[in-house]
């Protein structure tokens, strides 16, 4: 029967091959030579991640204090949802956003 120590180090590989996949997945993609190849790569990769999300239950329904955004679950609320809502600094740098929540 596993133990402690077994558990552990499969804990730590699991977490070392999670921490290589978004590594190498953003170096990948950012990368690629013009926005159209990047946003191909994006697309792809996007494609294979959802597919294991989806093997291990995280494209829903999500578990207490989970979020579903985009589709998976996540442990923070969407940050598609306050990009979106963002506005313009009164400044007027339209580099330059705030949340529109107090």
């Amino acid at each position: 029967m596993p133990g402690t120590q077994e558990f552990a180090a499969s804990y730590i590989r699991l977490r070392t091959l999670l921490d290589a996949l978004q590594a190498n997945t953003l170096r990948y993609c950012i990368e690629a030579e013009g926005v159209d190849a990047k946003i191909e790569r994006i697309n792809q990769v996007e494609a294979e991640i959802r597919q294991v999300v989806k093997s291990v239950g995280g494209d829903g329904p999500c578990e207490q204090g989970y979020y579903l955004c985009d589709g998976v679950c996540v442990p923070y609320q969407c940050f598609q949802a306050e990009f979106l809502a963002a506005k313009k600094r009164p400044d007027g740098d339209p580099t330059q956003y705030r949340s529109t929540k107090s």
